[in-house]
């Protein structure tokens, strides 16, 4: 969930949107309409269900959520290392946190790095299924205009053809007080087009949205997620690594891939972890 801003508009360029299939998640959505995080942005008639945006933008969920929390940005963990009953988690800054749990969330290919750089051993069972894992990329590019755009409402459509697999209009979608858009460019594009120089592949894909703009772009920046969506994923909602010290890996590739499935997969964790840790104090008692 990730939101820009070019000049004074502003832009989700990750997860557009919510969607809730199952009764839990649904009853996360109604908390968090309850909170005005979330509200409805339109139904989809191919499956009946309701598509929620995030308020004031999709960062908006993050933050909320992390309002309690003691949130450290900026900062690139580089290796966990065993100490004792803990976890000493290093940083590129060259600090160090000391923990007595961990849980890893980011894609899986960094969550393994950050694992053999600190000598990990893992089962081979769970290496392997872990290796297995795979992800599609996905070219963002965003960009502000004078005049409003050409899509219809809602404000998202997806497009028959051609390179484009999401194009959205921020301002129809209230969360953009100017006119502004976001293109999502398909799988097979983005992997065909990496390597290529940015601001020419966000040309191409302009070009491709021409019928939907009204003028030339005040604005443009293109973003790459390399580890958009999973393509490849673990069956199960969420892997213990180690029990002692608690070393736990969630997100959008054990859930699913989408908002709900990493939800599902973070709660899965979250219940697993508390469980580890009262089975500790329970042995500490004896």
């Amino acid at each position: 969930m990730a939101t820009r801003l070019l000049g004074s508009a502003a832009c989700d360029h990750g997860a557009q949107m919510l969607v809730a299939r199952a009764p839990e998640f649904r009853r996360t959505i109604e908390e968090w309409r309850n909170s005005a995080v979330v509200e409805e942005w339109f139904q989809d008639p191919t499956d009946a269900l309701l598509r929620w945006r995030g308020m004031p933008a999709m960062t908006g969920i993050a933050k909320y959520l992390a309002r309690d929390l003691d949130v450290r940005l900026g900062m690139r963990v580089t290796a966990l290392h065993q100490r004792g009953e803990g976890w000493d988690v290093r940083l590129d800054s060259g600090e160090r946190v000391t923990t007595s749990a961990v849980m890893l969330t980011t894609p899986v290919p960094q969550a393994l790095e950050i694992l053999i750089a600190g000598q990990i051993e893992l089962e081979r069972n769970i290496r392997s299924r872990l290796e297995a894992v795979e992800y599609d990329r996905c070219i963002a590019v965003l960009a502000r205009f004078n005049s409003p755009t050409r899509i219809p409402a809602p404000g998202g459509l997806v497009p028959p053809d051609g390179p484009i697999a999401w194009i959205a209009d921020n301002l129809q979608k209230c969360i953009s007080p100017i006119p502004a858009i976001t293109i999502h460019a398909t799988a097979r594009f983005s992997l065909e087009h990496w390597n290529d120089d940015r601001a020419d592949v966000g040309q191409m894909l302009l070009q491709s949205a021409r019928q939907w703009m009204v003028g030339e772009p005040l604005e443009v920046q293109v973003h790459g997620w390399r580890y958009s969506r999973p393509v490849r994923r673990e069956l199960e909602s969420s892997l213990i690594l180690t029990t002692v010290p608690p070393l736990l890996i969630a997100g959008d590739a054990f859930g699913g891939p989408d908002v709900e499935g990493a939800v599902r997969s973070g709660t899965s964790a979250a219940l697993t972890l508390l469980q580890l840790q009262n089975e500790t104090t329970i042995e500490e008692r004896q």
